[in-house]
């Protein structure tokens, strides 16, 4: 999986402008949230060609904008941040349209993971950390390091 995702590295690197130096942990996400997308856009792509080709424009239009869709998925997950600075979780997002929240560490008010079978065997979960106003859910590789840096860092 590591092989399909190689190519999409280079452009993470563009998305992604944080400042490494003053970062405490840097959580990264979990190559599943790829899986459905990869899987998808290649039959959305040839059903879109076929529909095209068959004058079977009606059909056309719903696969085309699934594989957009698709497409739209894999840069948003290629563009997410997650790290701990300055005891404040902060989540980024976006590629045309930029979400920024932050949450200190200091005045959050609970973290929830969750994770399944699968999860447990690949070391990935659902890490969902919230205060009153926000709160945040990505699938992120190691869920239960990140927990482990937030109880150290609220504790210090």
């Amino acid at each position: 999986m590591e092989m399909i995702l190689k190519p999409f590295r280079s452009l993470k690197e563009l998305l992604s402008k944080v400042e490494e130096k003053d970062i405490d942990y840097k959580a990264e996400v979990h190559w599943i949230v790829y899986l459905i997308p990869i899987l998808i856009i290649p039959v959305a792509l040839i059903l879109s060609l076929a529909y095209y080709t068959y004058t079977l424009m009606y059909m056309f239009y719903p696969t085309f904008l699934i594989l957009l869709w698709q497409i739209r998925k894999v840069l948003i997950n290629l563009s997410i941040n997650i790290f701990i600075k300055d005891n404040q979780l902060t989540f980024r997002k976006g590629v045309i349209n930029k979400t920024v929240f932050d949450i200190s560490l200091k005045k959050y008010e609970g973290i929830y993971i969750s994770q399944n079978l699968l999860g447990r065997i690949l070391n990935y979960g659902t890490l969902t950390v919230s205060t009153g106003e926000i709160s945040g859910s990505f699938k992120i590789k190691k869920p239960n390091e990140l927990r482990k840096v937030i109880l150290e860092k609220t504790l210090n």
